[in-house]
């Protein structure tokens, strides 16, 4: 895992809401993308097989890896997997 975290004011640091996570993530892509960073920080590698052999899949933010042949997204593996909640929230 990457040391990166969520850039939170230390002097409120208690007041973190989603109205923050909204100006963090301004759309969907940027929080797949930070989500992203922190599942992988150095390459994509498989929730099934645990291969880094994958491709991207960018029109739908996904992965598909080239051992397993499964598609899997950062999603994947995750308490996110079934949710229909956008991430960014």
């Amino acid at each position: 895992m990457s040391d990166t975290a969520i850039p939170v004011d230390d002097d409120a640091e208690d007041d973190f809401n989603v109205f923050k996570s909204f100006e963090l993530f301004p759309d969907e892509q940027a929080a797949i993308d930070y989500l992203t960073e922190q599942r992988w920080p150095v390459r994509v590698i498989c929730p099934r097989c645990n291969s880094d052999y994958t491709s991207p899949i960018k029109i739908r933010n996904s992965h598909s890896c080239n051992s397993c042949r499964k598609q899997f997204s950062v999603r994947t593996g995750t308490v996110f997997e079934n949710s229909k909640i956008p991430l960014r929230k």
